[in-house]
């Protein structure tokens, strides 16, 4: 049985030299399962091929109101997050590189099998290449360029024996950046972290104008499965 997702984040996380393998090896351990409970379909984490300070992974939720349950429940709640942040935090420099997505066209997105992952002590494995290509426009992209990629392109890139994965486009709902407020203060017992609240915003994508022109694509990023035999939910 598979899972599909009616919204995806494409994260890309810029690192501490030296420090991938790492990030990696916490994120199999303590990440992937931690939110597969709380309804997150983590649906793989990579290398980018070529600049071995860069991590990458992509989630999925079945809607936006769920994304944000889960999202606090993570985040907020979750032991997994709370007692291992800041090793993961330690391993980065910026991690606010997100793309949030939703599939586009009749093709279908991720098709997901969790119980088809093995667990976090399974060997690595080859797990061959993914390729991800991100092509920006200055407006919304509407049915006609994705009904064209689907006609044109999807055939050619099957018949040279590349199997796509997913099509997607930015997801236009407003989306919620959630930030701790947070203050350290000396104490007895060394440095006090005190929670003091939560910043709050909002944001959405805005059309400037009635061009039309495509700004060129960025360069195609080639990208390994981080822990091949593990990659997130069983992509097939």
């Amino acid at each position: 049985m598979t899972d599909r997702c009616g919204v995806y984040e494409l994260r890309r996380y810029a690192l501490v030299p030296g420090r991938r393998d790492d990030l990696i090896e916490l994120f199999d351990r303590c990440f992937v399962d931690s939110q597969e409970e709380l309804g997150i379909r983590v649906v793989g984490h990579f290398r980018l091929r070529g600049d071995p300070d860069v991590f990458v992974w992509i989630r999925g939720f079945p809607d936006m109101e769920s994304r944000a349950r889960s999202l606090q429940a993570f985040y907020g709640e979750s032991a997994a997050w709370r007692e291992n942040r800041d090793a993961a935090n330690a391993t980065m420099i910026a991690f606010d590189d997100v793309l949030l997505l939703r599939p586009a066209g009749r093709a279908p997105s991720f098709a997901l099998a969790p119980a088809e992952r093995p667990g976090p002590d399974a060997p690595e494995t080859d797990g061959g290449r993914i390729v991800a290509e991100i092509s920006r426009f200055e407006r919304t992209v509407g049915e006609d360029p994705v009904a064209a990629f689907e006609s044109k392109a999807i055939p050619v890139l099957r018949s040279n024996g590349v199997d796509p994965q997913a099509l997607l486009v930015t997801e236009p709902a407003a989306d919620i950046w959630t930030f701790p407020i947070e203050t350290v203060a000396k104490s007895e017992r060394g440095l006090d972290r005190t929670r003091q609240g939560e910043s709050f915003t909002l944001r959405w994508p805005v059309e400037i104008g009635t061009a039309t022109i495509e700004i060129p694509a960025t360069p195609a990023q080639s990208l390994e499965p981080a822990v091949a035999a593990k990659t997130g939910s069983g992509l097939t």
